[in-house]
């Protein structure tokens, strides 16, 4: 970048801070509205959900005891089963399994959408554990759902893959309370839009603003150099 292109980016920079300096209270203003609105609108339309979670643990095919694995697991062998578990997180997710849960529970209220919507199914780092989670209003559901989706996706890889290499750890609890309100994150996002806005609206102003302000912009348009300029003095008379 040569001198002068240096220069002029410099200049840019430093007029594009002076404006938005100069209507900061605009910024601060759009920013405390847009987080107070953003925060107000979802807490108004929040509806509580709970969340019910099991664990299932996906062991050796060679193991001699399900459930007790005792000989030592080289890295290799995680990869490997870690794989496997991607597998099974699609499985768990997929119609086989959701109808069969969706039917064996009897909620008509349900549709297997839903059963997606609601389940989630996470890898735990370094592991190949699964941890099977789903959210709803009703906490009982909630439990019912996670811990039939666990049995009978146990008994579809059975039939499916001829193997019982899946075993539960943990079944789940009926949650007691629901998924707390993420103040911090909805006040944040909103404080993030309305900076966003102020900054659009302050440059828009500028960009449509044809008054002349300054030397560069006379020399611009015109095309004439400027010999010198008269000061704006406020002379006090007593």
């Amino acid at each position: 970048m040569s001198a002068d292109r240096k220069k002029v980016f410099t200049v840019d920079i430093k007029y594009y801070f002076y404006i938005i300096i100069k209507k900061i209270w605009l910024v601060i203003l759009l920013s405390v509205l847009s987080s107070s609105a953003t925060t107000y609108i979802y807490y108004s339309n929040y509806i509580p959900l709970y969340e019910a979670s099991a664990t299932l643990l996906v062991i050796k095919n060679n193991s001699s005891e399900i459930g007790n694995v005792t000989e030592i697991i080289s890295y290799n062998d995680v990869l490997v089963d870690q794989q496997l578990v991607k597998e099974f997180k699609e499985i768990i997710k997929s119609k086989l399994v959701g109808k069969a849960v969706i039917e064996d529970l009897a909620i008509s209220s349900i549709t297997y959408r839903d059963y997606v919507n609601i389940m989630s199914v996470n890898l735990k780092p370094d592991t190949r554990i699964l941890e099977l989670k789903v959210k709803h209003i009703d906490p009982k559901v909630a439990q019912l759902i996670a811990n039939k989706a666990s049995e009978v996706f146990i008994q579809k890889v059975h039939e499916l893959m001829k193997t019982e290499n899946v075993v539960i750890i943990d079944k789940a609890d009926q949650p007691g309370s629901p998924i707390p309100f993420n103040l911090k994150k909805n006040a944040l996002l909103g404080g993030v839009v309305g900076l966003l806005l102020s900054l659009l609206i302050i440059f828009l102003i500028e960009e449509l603003d044809d008054t002349l302000k300054t030397i560069d912009d006379v020399e611009d348009i015109f095309g004439l150099k400027v010999l010198g300029t008269i000061p704006d003095l406020k002379i006090r008379t007593k």
